[in-house]
């Protein structure tokens, strides 16, 4: 099976020229697409396909900042490639990761995604530092989005100290705080049944 996976940042952005492209080159058999952010790896198409994935399965993507947007994640998903044996294939940066020159390659250009990510993110803290000394800046009061579903998920590993808080809410893309309060509202609404 040749699978093909698309991510937009936001459901305001558009995936179409990722699938038109793609499609262009590949006969593809199932297109995952996601409108979701790239910080962390609970992406639930990413997840999707990552279960269907079979031995000699093919994964395309257009370019490598469409699967993840930090080292961490890119490498743990190269090394459940290798592992599954699935041929990964990054059409606009056109490399192989079974060859030397391939993960060199993969290591630079992930390294440079994280930069950009680090650098965006470095510029929003500035721009917000500046907001607040010109009483400008007013913080949301909007609940910080959990992925629920994921985040149940969780819940029995944590249980069995199988994973820690603190990996758990690194990879939900939230604050320890924020996981303890929902995980003291979920231990709260299971006493009250």
């Amino acid at each position: 099976m040749v699978y093909a996976y698309t991510r937009v940042s936001s459901v305001g952005q558009n995936l179409d020229r990722q699938v038109v492209e793609l499609n262009k080159h590949y006969k593809i058999d199932k297109m995952f697409q996601e409108k979701k952010s790239g910080k962390n790896m609970l992406r639930p198409e990413l997840q999707t396909m990552l279960s269907l994935l079979v031995e000699n399965d093919t994964v395309v993507i257009l370019e490598l900042s469409r699967l993840a947007r930090s080292l961490q994640d890119l490498l743990q998903l190269v090394k459940i490639f290798q592992e599954k044996k699935i041929i990964f294939i990054v059409h606009k940066e056109n490399f192989d990761i079974t060859t030397p020159m391939g993960k060199m390659f993969l290591t630079i250009i992930s390294s440079y995604n994280e930069f950009q990510r680090e650098t965006i993110l470095e510029r929003q803290a500035q721009g917000i530092a500046i907001a607040k000394r010109n009483g400008v800046y007013k913080k949301s009061n909007k609940p910080k989005y959990i992925d629920e579903n994921a985040l149940r998920d969780y819940v029995p590993l944590i249980e069995k100290k199988e994973i820690t808080k603190k990996e758990v809410a690194l990879r939900l893309g939230i604050s320890t705080v924020t996981l303890w309060k929902r995980l003291n509202q979920l231990e709260e609404a299971k006493l009250k049944i």
